[in-house]
């Protein structure tokens, strides 16, 4: 089914690009706030939106003069913003044929006037806009252009420094305090639901003498070898994260004991079968893991992680290459 939306040539990589930022459906941030108060008062326009655009759906991490967080992408008038690379301004919507009718400009929020400037990220992606909207027709002068841009501009600096403490650099997965602040939601989901919950921690054997021998790019290489398998392994529901130096975590959503034990097994045996391949060398690769799962007496998402980090230290002193399930330590 074709959606009723516009939509632009790399668009698949373009969401996937969105995701990594990790801002989706999270609570307000002042340092936006502060940026749409700004396009608000100083454009004297009554709605400032910072619009993320999701699949089906805009998503407004920040807004002024507006009750709803979202809205559908087919009324979007920032899912035709992010088509281009400049401004998209619709002065008179009731004059504009792609707008006239739309639901948001007959009945509310009213809008006549529509400015958006693309938050295009460092690798060209459009990630959503930053607009402001009036209920009046207007036309905005070169200079109130150029104020909205450099507005844009530091809404994306705030989306990129958040990327950079939200995912690992290397392997694009979630670096430790998101992994956690996820981890707590899914806690209390896990409890609300009563369903199973649970956590698995692996680092790399010898990963020390793997950086002794090949240096730099050694590092890399054996880092990014098991996240490829750990991707591969896990469903795209659950959370993947580099915790530690060479320690990943993967939080299995709606899963058990046994469920959580089979995927360990999995991921385990996958990353023995390959190997490592670096410099024309094919190197034996191995890691130890730890295992824990929702009980009643975690008080919190830390206190099972806990569990599962002790199991993995068990593992570590049985000798390596195993995997420890956390009430058996």
């Amino acid at each position: 089914m074709n959606p009723t939306w516009p939509l632009p040539p790399d668009e698949a990589e373009r969401q996937a690009a969105l995701e990594t930022y990790g801002v989706l459906d999270t609570p307000a941030q002042e340092s936006l706030d502060r940026i749409t108060r700004l396009a608000s008062q100083i454009l004297a326009v009554p709605i400032a939106l910072v619009s993320l655009v999701d699949r089906d759906r805009q998503w407004f991490c920040s807004r002024v003069g507006l009750d709803a967080c979202q809205t559908g992408r087919e009324v979007a008038f920032c899912a035709h913003a992010i088509c281009g690379t400049e401004i998209l301004e619709v002065s008179d919507a009731l004059l504009d044929d792609r707008f006239r009718n739309n639901p948001l400009v007959v009945g509310e929020p009213h809008i006549r006037f529509y400015a958006g400037v693309p938050l295009r990220n460092l690798d060209g992606f459009n990630l959503g806009t930053l607009c402001v909207i009036d209920q009046k027709p207007r036309v905005l002068s070169d200079s109130e252009r150029q104020l909205l841009r450099e507005l844009a501009g530091m809404v994306m600096q705030y989306l990129e420094d958040r990327r950079r403490t939200y995912a690992c650099e290397l392997t694009g997965l979630l670096n430790r305090r998101p992994f956690f602040d996820e981890g707590q939601r899914e806690f209390h989901r896990a409890l609300r639901n009563g369903s199973g919950l649970s956590v698995l921690i692996f680092d790399i054997d010898a990963f020390r003498s793997i950086v002794g021998d090949f240096g730099a790019s050694g590092h890399d290489h054996a880092l990014l070898s098991l996240t490829a398998t750990l991707q591969a392994k896990v469903r795209r529901a659950d959370l993947l994260a580099r915790v530690a130096e060479d320690e990943f975590a993967v939080l299995l959503m709606d899963t058990d004991r046994d469920g959580a034990l089979v995927v360990a097994d999995a991921i385990q045996q996958a990353v023995e079968a390959g190997g490592l391949h670096f410099e024309s060398q094919s190197l034996p690769l191995s890691v130890s893991g730890g295992v824990a799962t929702l009980r009643a007496e975690d008080g919190n998402f830390t206190q099972l992680f806990h569990r599962a980090s002790e199991a993995l230290l068990q593992a570590k002193r049985q000798g390596r290459n195993r995997t420890v399930f956390a009430d058996e330590t």
